[in-house]
């Protein structure tokens, strides 16, 4: 007996309405994350000003799907390059590819092997189907987070919280973990309302500068400031809770010589 249309041993084919739901699952669990949310919304906001696109939080990988975007991040950012006289990977694509064809794949990878070239680190990158068949959407921020830092270098202006990020000495995660631990709400923040918690702490700690005693946000603010981004591990990973870092500190003040 012949298998009825669109149907072949109890199977069926993808719908456009399935796509669209598991779109749906893939980013309510970035729309809800206290911490990646902030981010996501900063690097919309990055993108849609250096390509003049409309992207934001809820259809965040649609403007992404056929890799052209992606490519014209890295072509408007190794123009900025050349501007300046200075030296930056290149890249070649097809522009028009079709979301999910074979030439929106090969449009992603040539982003990816492009994003390493620029400096991104293996543990910062994402892969192709990370995009394609939505699987690790978190992987994508994290390298366009790294991606924008580099830019940075050849005079590209950067999202908000990697201006935070410069000016404080304070990882991202970091600076959205303190603005929480000061805000009255428990809701997701948005980077504007991260950014002048921020600034309050700062001046709180510049005012409690030399007392005895200090709030505990400005302890915590003090914590951080003395441990280097570098220090606390690889941006690919979210930071361990804000306890386990105060041991790990305290471990190593304590570790005198010999």
């Amino acid at each position: 007996m012949t298998a009825p249309p669109g149907k072949r041993d109890g199977s069926r084919r993808p719908r456009p309405q399935d796509d669209e739901v598991i779109l749906s699952d893939k980013m309510s669990g970035l729309l809800s994350d206290p911490i990646l949310r902030p981010l996501l919304d900063d690097l919309c906001q990055w993108l849609a000003r250096i390509l003049s696109i409309d992207i934001d939080a809820q259809n965040f990988t649609i403007p992404l799907q056929t890799g052209d975007d992606l490519c014209r991040l890295a072509l408007a950012i190794s123009k900025k390059a050349s501007e300046m006289g200075m030296k930056c990977p290149v890249l070649k694509y097809k522009a028009g590819a079709k979301p999910g064809s074979f030439q929106a794949r090969c449009n992603i990878e040539a982003f990816v092997k492009w994003a390493k070239a620029l400096g991104v680190r293996e543990t910062c990158l994402f892969e192709t189907v990370d995009i394609v068949e939505l699987k690790f959407l978190r992987n994508v921020l994290i390298c366009l987070l790294e991606i924008s830092k580099l830019a940075d270098v050849y005079g590209v202006e950067p999202p908000e919280l990697v201006k935070l990020e410069k000016s404080t000495k304070i990882g991202w995660q970091d600076l959205i973990k303190l603005s929480m631990k000061g805000a009255s709400s428990g809701d997701v923040m948005s980077v504007a309302d991260i950014t002048r918690q921020v600034g309050a702490i700062q001046q709180a700690a510049q005012e409690e500068d030399g007392l005895e005693r200090s709030s505990s946000i400005v302890l915590k603010w003090r914590e951080f400031t003395r441990s280097s981004i570098k220090s606390r591990g690889d941006p690919s990973k979210i930071l361990l809770e804000e306890e386990d870092v105060i041991v790990e500190e305290e471990e190593e003040e304590d570790a005198g010589p010999g």
